[in-house]
């Protein structure tokens, strides 16, 4: 009953948003979705968020504030803390594996984990998000503002690359400068296996 309770919610959002397009259509996968609604934006900038995440206060703000003062830069993200099912803040230990005592933990954030994952890689710096980087593995975190401007230069995404997110940020390295807020600014939900 997905379309039903998405439906509840067009008078709330046409309230709220400046422009609200309501559309069904079949599943096409991921990167076949994402391209219509990169065709879809009319804004300046397109947020992309995993339907299961959420964002912090003033976390887009604060991207904003950061590709509008670095124009330079066409992508900007921030760290997410993990969440589990229930939206309580967890933690990582060595493999991944869900802890709920912040003392205990490994990794405290996704950053963390991925900074430790692609130790050649310093993520305050120019290198991030650099081709020569990004095509060793993604290691960009859930969560980003990105210059539409940039969307319109790219190859988007290929509905034939396996992992969606990683062929769109080697496209977006191809153009493009990223850059990385050490700020938890997204929850990730990490689901018990």
């Amino acid at each position: 009953k997905t379309w039903e309770k998405v439906t509840e919610l067009k008078d709330e959002c046409e309230e709220r948003f400046f422009r609200v397009d309501f559309e069904r259509q079949e599943n096409h996968g991921t990167a076949y979705t994402l391209n219509r609604l990169f065709e879809k934006a009319r804004g300046e900038y397109v947020f992309l968020l995993a339907s299961d995440d959420f964002v912090k206060p003033n976390a887009i703000e604060i991207l904003h504030q950061f590709l509008s003062e670095n124009s330079d830069y066409g992508l900007v993200v921030g760290d997410n803390e993990f969440v589990n099912k229930n939206s309580v803040r967890i933690f990582w230990d060595q493999k991944q594996g869900i802890l709920e005592e912040e003392k205990e933990a490994i990794y405290k954030t996704f950053g963390e984990f991925l900074q430790n994952a692609r130790k050649d890689v310093y993520f305050n710096s120019d290198q991030f998000g650099s081709y020569e980087s990004v095509i060793k593995g993604n290691y960009v975190p859930n969560g980003y503002l990105i210059r539409k401007s940039v969307i319109n230069k790219i190859d988007k995404c290929n509905v034939n690359a396996p992992l969606e997110d990683w062929y769109l940020m080697l496209q977006i390295s191809k153009s493009s400068k990223m850059k990385y807020i050490n700020r938890i600014l997204f929850s990730y939900r990490w689901h018990d296996l």
